[in-house]
């Protein structure tokens, strides 16, 4: 047993250590140019061995996407520390801002999980897995508390429109257990894509500082919009 535990702590070193090689790859010369073979010579292995641990090029970018959408995740939770729960409008602008800063600070990490293709590589959800829902679920579960603590404000759907999300929102209840309705699923998507976009003019544009304080602005804006406010506490008045 001792040795199975060395064993596999040996293995979950190696392992890290191949990741930290290929984020540096992928930092200096982007994703296309990550290569087991160069990460076998750094660490001094020889390209067989490095294949004890990832199989091909896929399956490190893929272990690759699940840690950045973890640490993309983990941001979002972390921008809400320190704040009361119920003050859910502090809470998600907080949030927003603690994704932006996440990626400003991993920008080719956040390009993993933006959506943009990488050369060469084919995703294949079942090794994903739920990973890169995780960032916007993690938006999404903080609308549903504020929704179920009235402090959210959801627009009427016209007739006859929402039908892609109805289908989404079964999909949603069926694979996630995500139970949310149709204006909620709409006003989460609407503003998890304006943040989005915002931040790819921000990290990709021409002109940094002025998308910087446009993603402010605008997510200002899209509070005012919802109407998310911060509930007050037992004996406190909100905002304290």
């Amino acid at each position: 047993m001792g040795d199975g535990g060395r064993r596999a702590r040996l293995r979950h070193r190696t392992i890290a250590e191949i990741k930290l090689h290929a984020r540096r790859q992928l930092a200096e010369k982007g994703v296309a140019q990550i290569s087991l073979r160069a990460i076998a010579r750094q660490m001094g292995l020889s390209s067989p061995a490095l294949y004890h641990y990832f199989s091909n090029y896929e399956a490190l970018i893929t272990a690759l996407i699940v840690d950045a959408s973890a640490a993309a995740a983990g941001a979002l939770q972390s921008g809400q520390q320190g704040t009361a729960p119920a003050h859910y409008r502090t809470r998600l602008y907080r949030q927003a801002h603690a994704y932006r800063d996440w990626a400003c600070a991993n920008p080719h990490e956040y390009l993993l999980i933006s959506g943009t293709p990488i050369p060469g590589y084919h995703a294949h959800a079942e090794k994903i897995g739920p990973s890169p829902d995780r960032p916007p679920r993690a938006f999404l579960s903080l609308l549903l508390e504020a929704q179920s603590a009235g402090c959210l404000d959801l627009p009427e759907v016209p007739a006859g429109k929402g039908g892609q999300l109805a289908l989404l929102q079964a999909r949603w209840q069926e694979a996630g257990g995500i139970v949310a309705s149709i204006p909620l699923i709409y006003l989460a998507l609407a503003g998890w894509t304006l943040l989005r976009g915002l931040l790819e003019a921000e990290l990709y544009g021409s002109d940094p500082a002025v998308m910087a304080e446009l993603f402010d602005l605008e997510l200002v804006s899209y509070l005012q919009r919802l109407g998310i406010s911060d509930a007050a506490e037992p004996g406190r008045e909100a905002g304290e």
